[in-house]
């Protein structure tokens, strides 16, 4: 009886021991992650994210990554950033970028087999890249974002299931040159951040849409449109370029 009662109270011992011990590592756990949370720069817009890529570039070519949303906005320097916690990038058969050539090409085949993930990724901003300018944007199955543009020409081409939106934060853009196939989707608009009158103005608009793709620039007036386009292509316009198009 005096053996079991002291083996019974041995093993209590070690319980609460073991207890306490995970107590405290959970506590110093915490403790460090809130630590190196409170010396992050919350003022800075990429603290949630790692620097993947720093060098020049003037034409971005992506393959792939309508799983996610990938948004472009110009900046003093070049760079490709992924979020801290998607870290699917680091394996070279999920994404994969490099520069060459004055061209930032990435390529990006990941598809998560939970439906919660793909649903998550969908609804999420995994990878952000920055650039002064860009001289043309080349996409195929691919969900991009350009955020505050501030130049006054664009050259795109489209393929695959790709979505393009342009948010603008200048009211005058000079010369748009676009390319689209298959069921892709352009449209431009204005910034939440503009300030100015919203009515963005073409000077010159140069369209081939091809199979399914679809154009919307209803926010906007094309002084001069050339424009070319399958039965199955559609493109939204204001009712000032329409009135433009019957003289």
């Amino acid at each position: 009886m005096i053996f079991k009662r002291t083996a019974l109270k041995l093993s209590t011992i070690i319980l609460l021991v073991s207890l306490i011990l995970i107590t405290i590592g959970l506590f110093a756990s915490n403790m460090a992650l809130k630590t190196a949370y409170n010396k992050l720069d919350k003022n800075d817009k990429y603290w949630n994210f790692n620097t993947v890529l720093r060098q020049p570039f003037k034409h971005l070519k992506i393959e792939g990554g309508n799983i996610t949303q990938i948004v472009f906005e110009q900046a003093p320097t070049s760079a490709l950033r992924i979020a801290k916690y998607w870290t699917g990038y680091k394996n070279e058969s999920n994404f994969k970028a490099y520069v060459s050539k004055d061209t930032l090409h990435i390529t990006m085949v990941y598809n998560p087999k939970s439906g919660a993930n793909r649903e998550w990724m969908s609804n999420t901003s995994l990878i952000r890249i920055s650039a002064p300018q860009l001289l043309s944007v080349n996409i195929n199955n691919t969900n991009f974002e350009w955020d505050d543009l501030k130049q006054n020409s664009l050259n795109v081409n489209m393929r695959g299931k790709s979505g393009f939106r342009v948010e603008s934060m200048v009211s005058n853009i000079d010369t748009l040159k676009i390319i689209q196939r298959d069921s892709t989707m352009a449209i431009f608009d204005f910034s939440s951040g503009y300030k100015g009158p919203r009515a963005l103005n073409f000077q010159h608009i140069n369209a081939d849409l091809y199979n399914r793709a679809t154009l919307n620039i209803g926010a906007g007036f094309a002084n001069d449109l050339k424009l070319n386009m399958g039965d199955s292509c559609s493109v939204i316009l204001s009712g000032k370029s329409v009135s433009k198009l019957h003289k």
